[in-house]
């Protein structure tokens, strides 16, 4: 949730649909997504960040990362491949690609990628901290589990 605002996603006659609800107001906006299955959405700075199925939601390999900027109502492709876990923070975008890889990237306003090296086996979960470090919590190769804490705002 951000900026007091609730959002979801939908599959509304035969077209996707980002979904806002104000806390405030009661207010309800609908938005016209890029696809028919828009889907784990998270909004930051007045952007909406998905995973967008093109034609069947059941095909995980079948999403791609995308933004859509509420106030031009346009949308831009991230990635051509598919996104095994997102998540959104105050200034950043961090990415699982489909090889388990750790991809962010930076500045709403000006989107660019950064990537990232992990000594690390592999990840198992990763989310914001609300000062909005990126919390990654990783395996190592001997089977130990470790955080690591990277700064977004660094980059």
């Amino acid at each position: 949730m951000a900026d007091d605002m609730l959002l979801w996603t939908d599959c509304i006659e035969e077209k996707g649909y980002y979904i806002l609800y104000d806390l405030n107001t009661g207010r309800i906006t609908k938005y016209e997504a890029p696809c028919k299955y828009p889907g784990y959405a998270e909004m930051a700075q007045n952007k909406i960040y998905s995973l967008n199925f093109k034609d069947d939601y059941h095909d995980w390999s079948l999403n791609r990362l995308g933004v859509f900027d509420i106030a031009t109502k346009t949308y831009h492709q991230l990635s051509d491949s598919y996104i095994n876990a997102l998540r959104v923070g105050n200034n950043s975008i961090a990415v699982l690609d489909q090889g388990s890889r750790l991809k962010l990237y930076i500045n709403h306003k000006n989107i660019k990628e950064i990537p990232i090296t992990l000594p690390y086996s592999s990840i198992n979960a990763m989310d914001y901290s609300e000062d909005g470090r990126l919390i990654v919590n990783v395996s190592q190769n001997d089977g130990k589990s470790t955080l690591i804490l990277l700064e977004p705002d660094k980059y």
